[in-house]
């Protein structure tokens, strides 16, 4: 993934929290987003 380097100092928590600023899923939630899509 791009962008990652510079988070590596941050936290769990602000990572996940900027990667959804930016749109970003985690691909268990694409895969249930498909799913549900079906």
């Amino acid at each position: 993934m791009f962008g990652y380097k510079y988070t590596a100092s941050l936290s769990d928590s602000q990572i996940e929290e900027k990667a959804r600023g930016l749109g970003m899923i985690y691909e268990s939630e694409r895969k249930s987003i498909l799913k549900g899509e079906d």
